[in-house]
C-alpha cells in the first residue's frame, strides 16, 4: 500500500544491509504472509484494533510494533509474537530490531498463510451472510 512509498530511504538501506528483504507492494495478503516471517506495523498513537497487526499474528508471523499496534491482551493471545518498540521510533533502532526480529524468525510458512486466507473468509461470511 501507500507505506511502500514513505518509509525513509536510510531505515530501507539499514535494513537491507542487515539481509532483510523489502518486498514492497505485494498482490494478495496471501502472498504476502507465504514470503515473511515477521511484519512490520509502526503504529504512531492511536486507539482501536490495527487490522494489519491481527492479520500478521493470525498468519503465524513475528509482529514488530508500538504498544499501540498490538495492546498487551492482543500480545497475551499471541506469545512470543511481538516485539515492542518505543515510539517515537528511531530509524536506526527500528532496523537494527527488524533485523534482529528477521533473523530470529521461523522460516516462512506458505501452509499458515493459507490458513490465515480461510480463516479470514469464513468470518467475513459469517459476518455478511445471515
Amino acid at each position: 500500500g501507500g507505506i511502500c512509498n514513505t518509509v525513509q530511504p536510510e531505515v530501507l538501506h539499514a535494513l537491507e544491509r542487515g539481509g532483510a528483504r523489502v518486498l514492497g507492494p505485494i498482490a494478495s495478503a496471501v502472498d504476502f504472509y507465504a514470503q515473511v516471517g515477521a511484519v512490520l506495523n509502526p503504529v504512531g498513537p492511536s486507539t482501536g484494533v490495527k487490522i494489519k497487526s491481527v492479520e500478521a499474528l493470525m498468519a503465524g508471523r513475528g509482529l514488530i510494533t508500538t504498544r499501540w499496534g498490538a495492546e498487551e491482551s492482543l500480545r497475551a493471545a499471541f506469545p512470543g509474537q511481538v516485539t515492542y518498540i518505543e515510539w517515537p521510533i528511531d530509524a536506526s533502532i527500528l532496523a537494527e530490531l527488524t533485523v534482529k526480529v528477521v533473523r530470529d524468525a521461523k522460516p516462512a510458512d506458505p501452509a499458515a498463510a493459507e490458513k490465515y486466507a480461510t480463516q479470514s473468509n469464513e468470518i467475513l461470511r459469517s459476518l455478511l451472510l445471515p
